[in-house]
């Protein structure tokens, strides 16, 4: 059995093998080449299955609204080898909008919960956006304490719209088209929910 230990000059010893740790990548010099030059502006927070409506709403945010860019979305902007809980708190931290994905199965996600209550500590913005027939008015406190809408309505995707463009200080895009962008949600919903 290898024993391993650190003595005071932070090189690692195992069975009469030294390495030195300034020959190793330093763990924050990697992360800090992972997000430099990265402030996310938008946060959206989701359950995996729901990666292909988060992609239709970043798409949205970056193609309408490049004051709210980037968005931060973890199954897309978290990679292998990546500090998860670092890069998520990170993209927390600098979020100036917080968008809730909530589905069928959502309130059961923890960590949901908890990158919600870290936006509502920051007292930014909270966007509950619900679909696939959920109503806000169904969800659980909190979350009822938020305006929201269903993203997968015409009214719904039209509020999105305007109530982000008027959080933004702009006129809301006039080349946005609510008929399409459905067709757009409703195709990641299939894709969401095979």
């Amino acid at each position: 059995m290898k024993t391993f230990h650190i003595n005071t000059k932070e090189s690692f010893i195992a069975d009469n093998i030294s390495i030195s740790k300034t020959n190793q990548p330093s763990e924050n010099n990697i992360q800090e080449q992972n997000t430099k030059g990265i402030e996310f502006r938008s946060f959206i927070s989701l359950s995996t299955e729901q990666a292909p409506i988060a992609r239709v709403l970043v798409d949205l945010v970056q193609t309408h609204f490049p004051d709210a860019s980037p968005c931060f979305e973890a199954t897309n902007d978290l990679r292998l080898g990546d500090r998860w809980l670092e890069k998520t708190a990170e993209a927390l931290r600098s979020a100036r909008f917080f968008f809730l994905l909530v589905g069928e199965q959502e309130m059961q996600k923890h960590w949901l919960h908890f990158e919600t209550g870290a936006a509502w500590q920051r007292g930014i913005p909270i966007f509950v956006l619900s679909h696939t027939g959920i109503q806000i008015t169904t969800l659980p406190q909190p979350y009822t304490n938020f305006q929201g809408c269903e993203i997968d309505t015409h009214q719904g995707i039209k509020k999105f719209i305007l109530d982000l463009s008027s959080y933004l200080k702009i006129e809301a895009p006039k080349s946005a088209d609510f008929s399409s962008i459905l067709e757009d949600i409703e195709e990641a919903k299939k894709q969401s929910f095979e």
